[in-house]
């Protein structure tokens, strides 16, 4: 047995619980009876890959009960049922232990509660460690601070203060460990660290002396994080200095943090100081180093220096990455300076880094400022070669491409694109098309987009849509029959909420042009408007008419003002018809005006 129970152990330290599972299977062919040792070393083998159930069944004799295995074997189920998200299955098996004359042990706690961070279930934890607190022998069942340690890191700050405040009450002395896990919680719960008084956090590190625990690196790395989160920077530069004073050896990892701090408070000159101070102690900046400084310089518009800092990577023979190099592209974006970008995306295939989806999409951004549309269009086809999909961005940086370009066909094929991608088109891609066609004055592609028909387009138009359609039949005054399309855009034009100072011009030849109003009744409401026409006024009719079809007011001249009484809810109608067949366009301002008692007028417009 003793030979089977060694191969069992090392299959357990090789972590290969199926071999271990084979020698257990082996001994039983042998006819010679498992001992606690040999069922044990088989549960281990479970442990590393969550196998709670076979450690379980393990545990079990034939008929379905448990065996007396020994402390160790159910220790080391607790643990695999932990791995397994089952903690909570783990810590039942504590209560069965007294059925079979075991006490649990400072492990049995201890793996009980460490059980419960893969799944993050600090409320067992919690309720294990103070139940373990509360035994009579706690202290003689290995109650001490690395069990409290196990339950820290799954706890926010203010509970984590709590634990730690609890420890002194059940003579339990927090070590540094403890520490620096509080100081972590402040870190990473960023949120809970902006309200948390930064006092707070100076105090945990200068109380350490009092206690006589000595800060490590790790130490004022946490702490310089938990100030960064709580954006006092400056507060972390103080404790960078003070840890000086007690003469702690230079460490990258501190000194990366501070900068860390400074870039969360975008200050570049401050993070350019610790950078160029960490090469005066001897110490070789890394990649996060110079990732760091130069997302300073960039939260702070400094896209050259944030450029000089990336580029200075391969100078100091440092490996980047996909983040450095998408920081590169975007800087280079942001300072106009497309070659830059494109030689940066090339650099990062031959460096055996994978271009991202992010990276891509500054580059066809940086191409569209510089009116290089047909090369940012041929990056969408190739993006498919890099197993990647375009997505909303990128159809959008290539429209804008097309549209610096006044490329407006490439962009009506981009948006139909976008629809065989099963793709929604947002609001800002049908401005961006819309733009296109104003600048060259394509009114009816505009109108036909603003109505859906184009790419299955079906998004609400905005006032930056209506306006550029608006613009695209105003700059091309020629014939066209397409009143249903003006309907139309006059009707979004009325529901839309435009500001007072805008106009919307349309026009159309032999056809009526409607307007609609959504008007509720109230004493004092009036419909007040003006309208002007250019070209022959022969023919021409301007009438106001109520939800009933009645006319309430009517004209005959190229211009007039009206001012019509509501008195009926529902939609009123402004309508304009004419029997020339020349091209003309019409130009109307209307609007509601509610006058109070103190004859304050509130215009709720719609022109």
């Amino acid at each position: 047995v003793v030979l089977y129970n060694t191969a069992a152990s090392a299959c357990t330290r090789g972590a290969q619980w199926s071999v271990g599972m084979h020698v257990l299977q082996k001994l039983r062919f042998a006819a010679v009876a498992p001992s606690d040792v040999s069922r044990a070393a088989a549960v281990a083998a479970c442990e590393p890959a969550g196998l709670w159930r076979l450690a379980l069944g393990l545990l079990m004799d034939p008929r379905g009960t448990f065996a007396s295995s020994g402390l160790v074997a159910f220790n080391s189920a607790v643990m695999a049922f932990g791995r397994g998200l089952e903690a909570r299955r783990g810590a039942e098996l504590l209560d069965i232990l007294p059925a079979l004359r075991l006490q649990p042990d400072r492990i049995s706690f201890g793996a009980a509660v460490a059980a419960c961070r893969p799944s993050g279930d600090w409320q067992l934890a919690l309720c294990l460690l103070f139940g373990w607190a509360s035994l009579p022998n706690a202290e003689a069942a290995g109650l001490s601070a690395s069990a409290f340690n196990a339950a820290l890191p799954m706890l926010t700050w203010p509970q984590a203060l709590s634990l730690t405040e609890s420890m002194l009450q059940h003579a339990v002395q927090p070590d540094l460990v403890s520490k620096n896990s509080l100081l972590l919680a402040m870190e990473g719960d960023t949120e809970a660290s902006a309200v948390a008084p930064w006092q707070l956090t100076m105090l945990q590190v200068s109380g350490m002396r009092q206690v006589a625990l000595r800060p490590d690196a790790f130490t004022l790395t946490a702490a310089i994080g938990a100030l960064g989160a709580g954006l006092q920077a400056y507060r972390a530069l103080e404790l960078m200095s003070l840890m000086r004073h007690e003469r702690m050896p230079p460490s990258l990892v501190p000194t990366n943090a501070l900068m860390g701090s400074m870039e969360r408070a975008s200050h570049w000159e401050r993070a350019l100081e610790v950078l160029g101070g960490a090469s005066a102690q001897g110490l070789r900046p890394d990649l996060v180093s110079y990732c760091s400084a130069a997302s300073a310089c960039d939260k702070s518009r400094r896209w050259q220096l944030a450029s000089g800092l990336l580029e200075g990577l391969c100078r100091c023979r440092l490996r980047a990455n996909a983040v450095s190099f998408n920081t590169l592209i975007s800087n280079f974006q942001k300072n106009e300076r497309w070659p830059a970008s494109i030689h940066a995306l090339v650099s990062m295939s031959f460096s055996g880094v994978a271009p991202t989806l992010l990276s891509v999409n500054a580059a066809i951004s940086s191409l569209g400022c510089a009116r290089h549309w047909q090369l940012a269009l041929s990056y969408l086809p190739a993006m498919r070669w890099r197993k990647l999909s375009p997505d909303l961005v990128s159809f959008s940086a290539a429209m804008s491409a097309c549209e610096q370009s006044a490329k407006w066909p490439h962009s009506l094929l981009l948006l139909c694109q976008v629809a065989q991608q099963a793709l929604r088109p947002s609001q800002t891609l049908c401005d961006v098309l819309l733009s296109s066609c104003a600048k060259a004055a394509a009114w009816s592609e505009a109108l036909e987009l603003l109505l859906g028909r184009v790419g299955g387009v079906d998004v609400e138009p905005g006032a930056a849509a209506l306006s550029s359609a608006s613009e695209a039949c105003e700059i091309r005054r020629r014939p066209g029959p397409v009143p249903s399309l003006c309907r139309a855009l006059a009707a979004h034009a009325s529901q839309a909420d435009f500001n007072p100072s805008q106009q919307a011009q349309l026009f159309e030849s032999g056809h009526g042009l409607f307007f609609e109003l959504q008007v509720n009744p109230g004493h004092g409401h009036v419909l007040i408007g003006s309208f002007e026409a250019d070209g022959a006024s022969e023919g021409m009719t301007v009438t106001v008419k109520d939800p009933s079809e009645k006319q309430l007011w009517r004209s005959v001249e190229p211009s007039a003002k009206f001012s019509v009484d509501v008195m009926q809810e529902g939609s009123h109608q402004l309508c304009f018809e004419s029997s020339v067949s020349s091209s003309q366009m019409v130009s109307f301002n209307f609007h509601v005006s509610e006058h109070s008692d103190a004859a304050d007028p509130h215009d709720k417009s719609h022109q």
